[in-house]
């Protein structure tokens, strides 16, 4: 009986991070929702509701609203704060929820040192991907105007020197061969249509020529690129170019390969270098989702145990 009372947990910095990812998605989910019923077009309805739902999926995954189940105790995260402004507060529409999409990536992206826990950046990493995605998708389906902050818009890197050199010469091999598929993919494309896996083609290929020199591996028997790559067509006399479908599955499985090899290396560069990792997965995420992939929950981690083992750990 003179055991003291239990008092509340002082969260350390993943948790600490994880309520702040718990926050906006209370935030993005309730916003959706009321956006929802506000709109009378019933097809914009659905597809607010479905970002609703996917927020609230999200929130659950990394553990939703912490709870310690003492006496009296505060709820952390219950729902999301009201802003005091001077002004009324505005009702919800389709261009607020793009913006709190927008604000939560990039709140993402500046916060990405504090978890201690790499695999808790790592997925937090893969829940900015999918704000901006869902953010984009909102509006083009909303006929509202939007790009992708210029924050995350750091195509190079000066120096690639945060990373191991094989993992430097993993990714120039993969940018280089997703440039050599991407030209591959145009040429099997008409001329009207070329334009796309023409510019993707160049943009991958430039960057494993950029991430060679600036490693200093270029013409030592460590660059690792090669005139051809096995692609995986099937081909015949008959059939020498392969369908649009097969084509566009591949450019859609070319992207997300990087965006994931971009994602899987937050795991082992220091917390202050993982931005310029989610620069590159977004980057590749971005031009997966324009060739039609679909994103998912969380997308491009490898390991779909790792969002909820890590924020069980956390609690």
């Amino acid at each position: 009986m003179e055991t003291p009372q239990p008092t509340e947990p002082v969260p350390d910095v993943n948790e600490v991070s994880r309520q702040t990812m718990v926050d906006d998605l209370l935030l993005i989910s309730h916003e959706s929702a009321d956006a929802a019923t506000l709109t009378t077009n019933s097809s914009q309805a659905q597809i607010l509701t479905a970002l609703a739902d996917l927020s609230t999926a999200q929130k659950n995954s990394i553990g939703g609203v912490y709870t310690s189940g003492l006496p009296d105790a505060p709820t952390a995260s219950a729902s999301p704060s009201p802003t005091t402004t001077d002004s009324a507060p505005q009702d919800p529409t389709p261009a607020s929820v793009i913006g709190k999409l927008s604000d939560s990536a990039l709140r993402i992206r500046s916060a990405l040192a504090v978890p201690t826990d790499a695999d808790l950046a790592r997925a937090y990493a893969s829940l900015a991907i999918s704000h901006m995605n869902s953010a984009r998708s909102l509006a083009k389906k909303f006929d509202i105007s939007f790009q992708v902050p210029s924050e995350f818009e750091s195509d190079a890197w000066a120096q690639p020197d945060f990373l191991d050199e094989q993992d430097v010469i993993d990714l120039v091999r993969a940018e280089d061969a997703a440039g050599y598929a991407f030209e591959v993919i145009a040429a099997m494309q008409n001329p009207d249509a070329r334009d796309r896996a023409l510019k993707a083609a160049r943009l991958h290929r430039a960057f494993a020529a950029d991430l060679a020199a600036s490693a200093g591996i270029v013409g030592t028997h460590k660059d690792p690129r090669l005139v051809a790559y096995e692609l995986p067509f099937t081909l015949t006399a008959d059939q020498p170019l392969a369908p649009s479908k097969e084509l566009k599955a591949l450019a859609q499985e070319l992207e997300s390969s990087l965006a994931g090899d971009y994602l899987s290396l937050i795991d082992s560069v220091d917390p202050e270098s993982r931005m310029l990792l989610l620069d590159l997965a977004m980057s590749r995420g971005m031009l997966a989702a324009d060739w039609g992939a679909t994103l998912g929950e969380f997308p491009f981690l490898g390991n779909g145990e790792t969002v909820s083992s890590s924020a069980t750990a956390q609690d």
